[in-house]
């Protein structure tokens, strides 16, 4: 009697916890409607939003946060129809399953304004001074149809060039890309124009033409050698200077000139790494301790015919007589008792005054005899005559009486010392402890 009371009780919770279903041949059976849920962007929009399933089935309109739901949907595969003032229809493929297990979610909408379908464009309408070698890039809200964009798509003055396409991945936008295949002209103001024949995948095409238009930066100078105003310029140095434009070579070179303080002009030579790069070499190194100036007059064009708009100017001043390296360095050891001493200055010197203020001393102060070479005006070997003494210190000194080719003195002696290495030891066990001790130091 007890167990038949249990099931009496157990019973009614077994039959309402399955009220929602019901069973055949020991199958579930689910309810015959489901329900379609998303968002529409923008909210503002207060779209409208059709469910077909061949036909109108249901409608609803998107809330203040562009939320819509369409519940009491009978089952089948949907496509959704949305609809706004001042918006593109937006038809989704007949791709949404209603199968009242779950409630079908699509990805956000996005609306595309029948006035924007264009998001954005760089150079802004109306910009100066953009760079002679910016492309120019398109925002779009939706996908596009690429080819018709690109047949669509004018600059006046005409100019060639590539489209590279990037997908956004929000909302399936594209972004396109137009680079030039020469740099821009300068100071040039070029109209962009989108015609009608633009269209987004859907087929949706814009309104009426799209324009903005941009005018380019000034031929000028973007970079020199050595820098405006520099005061440390090592006398050998060579000009250098770049444009923002491909230039015309001659009328550059017409235009150049280069004066000491005294306005003395500087004679050099030409040469044209790049289309926008030129290099001066003078025929000499320039003076020590002077002021210089650069100058480029507007006679100087681009190769499209732009013009400087004002005369360039260049400033600066070289530095004193200097050693740029020694061999061995100040302070080294353990150099070779056969070494070669090389001294490297920054200008080109006077051979013979500097081979009388040269000294070489050993620790006792006696003079090192060798011999002089100069492989190049600025750069001086000294062989001494025969090998130096092992484990010995030894001092170079020049003399401040060394001369430049232009008759300058060096300001102050240059000296440096360095020391050779000890007397090789014929024992290689000795060795092998020399070097090992010398390695735990």
């Amino acid at each position: 009697m007890k167990k038949v009371l249990i099931l009496m009780a157990i019973l009614p919770l077994v039959i309402f916890n399955c009220s929602k279903k019901t069973t055949t041949n020991n199958y579930y059976t689910y309810p015959k409607e489901g329900a379609i849920v998303g968002i529409v962007s923008p909210p503002e929009s207060q779209a409208q939003i059709t469910a077909y399933l061949g036909i109108p089935i249901a409608s609803t309109q998107i809330d203040a946060n562009g939320y819509f739901q369409l519940s009491g949907l009978p089952l089948g595969t949907y496509s959704l129809l949305v609809q706004a003032d001042g918006y593109h229809d937006y038809l989704s493929p007949r791709n949404i399953p209603v199968t009242g297990e779950a409630t079908a979610s699509v990805d956000t909408i996005f609306l595309v304004s029948v006035r924007e379908l264009i998001a954005s464009v760089y150079p802004q309408d109306g910009a100066q001074g953009v760079r002679v070698t910016d492309p120019i890039w398109i925002a779009f809200r939706t996908n596009m149809n690429r080819e018709s964009l690109e047949s669509a798509f004018q600059v006046e003055p005409t100019v060639e060039g590539s489209f590279s396409w990037y997908s956004r991945t929000k909302g399936g936008m594209d972004e396109v890309r137009f680079t030039p295949s020469t740099k821009w002209a300068t100071n040039t103001l070029y109209q962009v124009t989108i015609d009608t024949s633009a269209s987004d995948l859907a087929g949706i095409k814009l309104l009426e033409p799209y324009q903005f238009s941009f005018t380019t930066e000034p031929l000028q100078v973007s970079y020199t050698y050595p820098a405006h105003n520099y005061t440390w310029v090592p006398p050998n140095t060579e000009i250098s200077i770049r444009f923002n434009a491909d230039m015309d070579v001659e009328s550059v070179n017409s235009a150049f000139q280069m004066v000491d303080s005294q306005m003395n002009p500087v004679t050099g030579d030409f040469s044209w790494p790049g289309s926008d790069y030129m290099r001066f070499v003078p025929h000499s190194c320039l003076f020590v301790k002077t002021a210089y100036t650069v100058t480029i007059d507007t006679t100087a064009s681009d190769i499209q015919g732009g013009k400087l708009p004002d005369r360039y100017h260049l400033y600066f001043s070289t530095q004193p007589i200097m050693i740029e390296a020694t061999s061995p360095r100040n302070k080294e050891t353990w150099v070779s008792t056969s070494v070669v001493i090389r001294i490297r200055f920054n200008t080109d010197m006077d051979m013979e005054s500097v081979n009388s203020a040269f000294h070489m001393l050993d620790s006792e102060e006696d003079d090192v005899k060798g011999a002089f070479v100069w492989p190049y005006v600025y750069w001086l070997e000294f062989q001494p005559d025969s090998s130096l003494a092992n484990d010995e210190t030894y001092t170079v000194t020049i003399d401040a009486t060394a001369k430049d080719m232009h008759g300058s003195n060096m300001d102050e002696p240059l000296s440096f010392w360095f020391k050779t290495r000890p007397e090789e030891l014929k024992n290689s066990k000795t060795k092998q402890n020399i070097f090992r001790s010398s390695n735990t130091r």
